[in-house]
């Protein structure tokens, strides 16, 4: 994960400081359900929990999906 950030990184499509903690977390988010899926999934669907966490990780990358490059 890291090594993609990097190259997102030098193309100019991310934006972060810090490469190696950004990818641990990004790698702890995936397993957001599997962890916590017990105290979440009455509140939201699987889908719903995939869209929010993407949405978090693309902001902080700095990547808006409204953007069209």
């Amino acid at each position: 994960i890291e090594k993609l950030i990097i190259r997102g990184l030098e193309s100019g499509h991310f934006k972060t400081n810090d490469t190696f903690l950004t990818a641990n977390i990004i790698q702890y988010l995936l397993m957001i359900y599997p962890l916590r899926g017990w105290s979440v999934k009455d509140r939201y669907t699987f889908e719903q929990i995939v869209r929010i966490v993407t949405d978090f990780v693309f902001n902080a990358l700095g990547i808006n999906p409204d953007d069209k490059k």
